[in-house]
């Protein structure tokens, strides 16, 4: 049973991609990826949508510039942390051209836990969606329908199986592997280390 429209790839460490700044691939990617995050951040904290945009902007031209010479050092901790602390400057540089004194000092310390907690949600959310979008569209359309009524819409399997005409065993065996590629899409898109 022919389960996906192309085999899911396995490419390389984006992170490895994007110190090559001629990538656009790597660069479409990771904008894609972290563009809604650093922008939901933005928000969060009470900026504007056209000033979350500059921000998000800005961060991406200082990644560009810095990403040649990044060097991953996990006593240092996570890519994403990092980027963290990038879009936290870009935030404070807003708010001190504004000369917005009172929002400067609502901005929780850079490496407070609720800062921290609140990245690493808006990250996990962008992941999964990112990773459920990729699956979907590597997935035959009638797999996915599956996939979807099982485990997005938590439809029992056996209603799902007669509604698609097949039997419940089939069924689990779709969602297994349409979960296992989607694990997989995860894994590949959290990935912030070097190899």
């Amino acid at each position: 049973m022919a389960l996906f429209k192309k085999p899911p790839t396995t490419h390389p460490s984006l992170l490895v991609r994007l110190r090559d700044q001629m990538d656009a691939s790597a660069w479409n990617e990771f904008v894609s990826i972290y563009s809604p995050i650093i922008f939901s951040f933005c928000k969060k904290h009470g900026i504007s949508n056209h000033d979350s945009q500059d921000i998000c902007q800005e961060t991406m031209v200082r990644v560009i510039q810095l990403m040649p010479e990044f060097k991953y050092s996990p006593e240092k901790g996570h890519f994403r942390s990092w980027l963290k602390k990038v879009t936290l400057n870009r935030m404070v540089d807003y708010f001190r051209a504004k000369k917005n004194e009172k929002s400067l000092d609502n901005l929780p310390p850079l490496e407070s836990p609720a800062l921290s907690t609140q990245w690493e949600e808006l990250f996990n959310q962008k992941v999964l969606q990112s990773a459920l979008e990729i699956v979907r569209n590597q997935t035959i359309s009638r797999h996915w329908g599956i996939f979807e009524a099982v485990w997005l819409n938590h439809q029992a399997p056996a209603e799902v199986a007669k509604k698609f005409g097949m039997e419940i065993a089939n069924v689990y065996l779709i969602k297994s592997r349409v979960l296992q590629a989607l694990n997989k899409q995860v894994e590949l898109l959290a990935e912030d280390t070097l190899p």
